[in-house]
């Protein structure tokens, strides 16, 4: 069974805290929040906003994006599914 990406969060929104640049490299500390309305890993689709927050690098030569590194506060957002 195939997940539709929006389908379970479709207002998901993020929101930039702080963006950082530096030779071949950008830094992004974001906010994410959105709807449950779609049922996801076991958990029926609740209505309830969930939010987390987060960092990712991201890595370029030139002007071509060359792959990213993430941090985010999963098991934030699986006690807020859990509640």
């Amino acid at each position: 069974m195939a997940i539709e990406g929006r389908a379970i969060l479709p207002d998901q929104r993020f929101t930039i805290d702080e963006l950082i640049a530096e030779r071949g490299k950008v830094a992004v500390t974001w906010f994410w929040k959105g709807m449950h309305k779609g049922d996801i890993l076991g958990f029926r689709a609740s209505g309830k906003a969930i939010t987390t927050s987060g960092m990712t690098v991201y890595y370029f030569d030139g002007s071509r994006l060359t792959g990213h590194w993430q941090l985010a506060d999963r098991l934030g957002v699986y006690q807020q599914l859990s509640q």
